[in-house]
């Protein structure tokens, strides 16, 4: 499994959690814990995670990188949507950009949280720059406390 995850080549660089989901529901016919690793940065996979989740354990692992929450104040920068490749040249230097931009965030951070506890899912939130093992160990603390 580890080698087909390191090999594997997407078709294209867009997101599709739902049909992940879909494709977990419908593959994998005794209920297992399923890990979602995902920087979440998708819409409309609610419905598709409730169903997962009554059928199987789903457990969400939010990667995110704080640089995409807390926009830096370093001038005019280019961003690339990496689903798209397209680049947008914006200034960073201004304050009401800054606030804004980190605005978003926090607005889907709060729906993905809403989401995920709406759909009964346990989600460890791990920063690409640090260890991911404090995060871990929090949630299975937390589910094990549960059984």
């Amino acid at each position: 499994i580890v080698r087909e995850l390191i090999n594997f080549k997407p078709e294209s660089s867009g997101t599709n959690i739902a049909e992940g989901l879909k494709y977990l529901t419908s593959a994998i016919k005794k209920r297992c814990t399923a890990f979602l690793i995902s920087d979440f940065m998708d819409q409309g996979f609610e419905d598709a995670l409730k169903i997962a989740n009554k059928k199987h354990d789903v457990v969400a692992l939010n990667v995110f990188d704080q640089r995409e929450r807390d926009l830096p104040d370093i001038g005019i920068i280019p961003l690339q949507d990496s689903e798209t490749g397209k680049i947008s040249w914006v200034n960073s230097s201004s304050r009401d950009l800054r606030n804004q931009y980190k605005a978003r965030a926090l607005e889907a951070d709060a729906r993905l949280r809403d989401t995920l506890n709406r759909s009964g899912v346990d989600c460890a939130y791990i920063d690409s720059r640090e260890s991911f093992v404090r995060p871990l160990i929090n949630l299975f603390k937390k589910r094990e406390g549960r059984r």
